[in-house]
């Protein structure tokens, strides 16, 4: 993997990936620290700008229809699938019932979340049959409320490995910060009067009466 500044693919990944760790879609709070490439899918690792950690692996490829497929592994190994097209008006943070398939295998229900007005995410299940069915399989559909979806699984068996070696590897890489997390400071051990406690001021001694008087 190459490292590599920002591109319009890459914002959109980035986008895609806070998404899927629950932090929100803007594309500026994530960076691209390394790029990827396996044949038409295009992406690569990102970092959450706020803390400077490794969020997520992400590629995606579009599609003659003008749709662009989407995938996405994170730190955590979670994974999935996201949708996008210039024509699409999404209410963001809108729920929309879907099930997809991959060949002849078993439908199954999800739900595509709105992230913009441009892209909608569906989470995966955590399954190795689902990921080698995504990894082997030759159409992947997808049924909304209004029309079903198709896209051929092209090169996905190297993409979703690259990916999952992507996560594993930034996973496992050290923190930004070399010192860890460290612990906070001690207070000081000094009195704030470099001077220490001290003793209470004695009492006066009582002056003697003048006149001749005596104290009693």
């Amino acid at each position: 993997m190459k490292r590599t500044g920002p591109n319009p693919v890459g914002r959109l990944l980035a986008a895609f990936g806070l998404a899927a760790l629950g932090l929100g879609a803007s594309a500026g709070q994530a960076a691209e620290i390394a790029k990827l490439r396996v044949n038409n899918w295009q992406g690569g690792a990102f970092s959450n700008d706020k803390t400077g950690a490794f969020s997520h692996c992400a590629a995606s490829a579009r599609y003659q229809s003008g749709i662009t497929l989407l995938f996405s592994v994170t730190s955590e190994k979670a994974w999935s699938m996201g949708f996008s097209s210039p024509t699409w008006e999404f209410a963001p943070g809108t729920r929309y019932p879907v099930e997809y398939w991959v060949d002849d295998g078993p439908r199954i229900r999800g739900e595509a979340l709105a992230k913009t007005n441009k892209l909608a995410q569906v989470f995966l299940p955590a399954t190795d049959a689902l990921f080698v069915a995504f990894r082997n399989g030759q159409m992947l559909r997808v049924a909304a409320e209004r029309q079903t979806l198709a896209f051929r699984l092209t090169d996905t068996s190297e993409m979703l490995a690259t990916l999952l070696r992507c996560a594993n590897d930034f996973s496992r890489r050290a923190p930004p910060n070399p010192f860890g997390s460290g612990r906070p400071p001690s207070p000081p051990v000094a009195p704030p009067n470099p001077f220490g406690d001290g003793m209470p001021p004695k009492a006066p001694a009582p002056r003697p009466a003048q006149g001749g008087a005596q104290t009693i």
